[in-house]
């Protein structure tokens, strides 16, 4: 082996990651594959790839755990762990048979410390690439330069998460999550739409006709598909049912679009929704009708064991906001009455009796624009981008809001809600 030749490739690969792509696997990558190398090599640290399904994304993670482990450790001197975790073992596992599948080339197999082993690689200047199944177990205690994430909404919000703990403190501090957004309400999908909340993300996407090695036989094909199917495996977009999510998208993204801190105005009348939890959050939530708009001035959760007196907490917040009547849930008679023993008014709701005519009174106000929501209230924005109409967890703050929103019913009777 030819030391100078050596040197000179690994520093053309270093200058060039799609030249890299194409020496290891003997073909040019897509267009759309050359752009996330670009970025990689410019120094993207999170990057996120939504697309259709069988258009190369595997292959192309693979391609950035080599060169990233590979090539820049040994340009730059310092190692690069690299992680590949996917939606199941078997996924993982095929992105790293990727990996294996270039450590054929000479000067790749010259770097590699030991056997390429089922799930790691070593190499002699101490970088390595480890592919770890989807379990908690698997990636508790690790920590690694870089992590890949493929077929991420399989792999769970979680993992995602997660994935921000593992590169903590690293110097390249690399996430990229890949995947088809088979789940319209993931975080992966989350993440790619909501560029206010993640704006350090580079976003990519590309459809199953963007592929080269897709025919149009296979295209035309599809087009008989269910809706569904054609448009998260075909065109790389999530597929919202009507009836999945309470709160439209593109609504609730404009009630809190520079949205800031609001303050208590005028003599308009201020309320609270109270949301009790034992096992989960309590939550509450205060609101401020202007001008036909409501306002949420304030919004916190908190589990009971974080205040000895949680209603001590709640007379508080109320107090300082001038809360006119808290609206909670009448299922809690016990803590109802207590909060009533302090001074506060009370206004008990049969929330789930009338869950289903709130959920609707509070879809029609947001798809009106009525409800403002200032940014620094991402918990709560995020369990609405979440909630649909059979949630059952995770929706703490969700129920508060219902439930401060329940005064507008009380105003204007219970006819509104047969229209929609």
């Amino acid at each position: 082996m030819d030391p100078i030749a050596k040197a000179s490739t690994f520093l053309l690969w270093y200058k060039s990651p799609t030249q890299f792509f194409k020496d290891i696997f003997k073909f040019e990558p897509y267009e759309y594959q050359k752009k996330i190398l670009e970025s990689i090599q410019s120094g993207s640290k999170r990057i996120i790839i939504q697309a259709a399904a069988s258009t190369g994304k595997t292959r192309l993670l693979a391609v950035i755990a080599l060169w990233l482990s590979i090539v820049v450790s040994k340009i730059e001197r310092n190692p690069v762990r690299v992680i590949i975790i996917s939606g199941s073992r078997s996924q993982a596992k095929y992105l790293y048979d990727y990996c294996r599948e270039a450590l054929d080339h000479e000067y790749i197999q010259d770097e590699i410390e030991g056997e390429p082993l089922q799930s790691i690689t070593k190499f002699k200047n101490g970088s390595e690439i480890r592919a770890l199944p989807n379990s908690l177990k698997a990636i508790q205690g690790i920590h690694a330069e870089v992590v890949l994430i493929d077929e991420a909404v399989l792999a769970g919000d979680f993992l995602i998460q997660d994935a921000l703990r593992i590169t903590s403190g690293m110097k390249r501090d690399i996430i990229i999550l890949s995947g088809t957004p088979m789940d319209a309400a993931s975080l992966f999908v989350n993440i790619f739409q909501d560029t206010t909340e993640y704006p350090d993300w580079k976003r990519f996407n590309w459809k199953a006709s963007d592929c080269p090695r897709i025919s149009v036989e296979k295209l035309k094909e599809a087009e008989s598909l269910p809706e569904e199917v054609r448009q998260v495996f075909w065109e790389g977009k999530p597929y919202l049912l009507k009836s999945e999510r309470v709160v439209e998208f593109d609504a609730l993204k404009d009630c809190v679009k520079d949205i800031e801190q609001f303050l208590p105005e005028g003599n308009n009348r201020i309320i609270a929704g109270l949301d009790w939890g034992f096992e989960h959050y309590t939550a509450i939530v205060i609101l401020q009708k202007v001008n036909d708009i409501y306002r949420v001035l304030y919004c916190d959760q908190w589990r009971r064991e974080q205040f000895e007196d949680i209603h001590q907490k709640i007379l508080e917040i109320c107090r300082h906001y001038n809360v006119e009547t808290v609206y909670a849930d009448a299922e809690n008679a016990g803590e109802n009455q207590r909060l009533e023993a302090k001074g506060i008014v009370v206004e008990p709701v049969p929330f789930q009796y009338k869950k289903t005519q709130m959920q609707s009174h509070m879809r029609l106000l947001f798809h009106q624009r009525k409800v403002k929501i200032p940014q620094i209230y991402q918990d709560l924005i995020q369990e609405l981008r979440m909630y649909n109409w059979n949630s059952k967890s995770g929706d703490d703050l969700v129920d508060a809001l219902q439930l401060a929103l329940y005064n507008y019913e009380k105003e204007h009777g219970e006819v509104w809600w047969k229209v929609i």
